[in-house]
């Protein structure tokens, strides 16, 4: 099971934001057990100057990785076996960036 939403809010004179939330029910797992349920959060900034755009995201503000709930991988380093992959592999990610409008 999912649920997905997303809000998107234009701020007057300043730009746009919006949030997404994610939440991922419990899954079954190749050895028999249920992974458990999560949440993900994202926000997005952007502000218009001109021809250019100005964006900030943070992804997954909630630091939900699979690694702190089980392990992603078993064995010795020389032959590693990898476990299934459910859930973000990442914590926090934050990046900012530039777009223009070379019109």
């Amino acid at each position: 099971n999912r649920f997905v939403t997303d809000i998107a809010y234009e701020i007057e004179h300043f730009g746009e934001a919006g949030i997404e939330l994610r939440c991922t029910g419990p899954r079954h797992v190749h050895d028999g057990t249920r992974s458990p349920a999560y949440w993900v959060m994202d926000f997005l900034l952007e502000k218009a100057v001109h021809h250019f755009t100005f964006f900030i995201a943070a992804e997954n503000l909630f630091n939900y990785k699979q690694a702190n709930y089980s392990p992603i991988f078993s064995g010795p380093e020389v032959n590693p076996q990898f476990s299934h992959i459910r859930a973000p592999l990442e914590g926090r990610v934050i990046n900012a960036g530039v777009r223009t409008d070379l019109r």
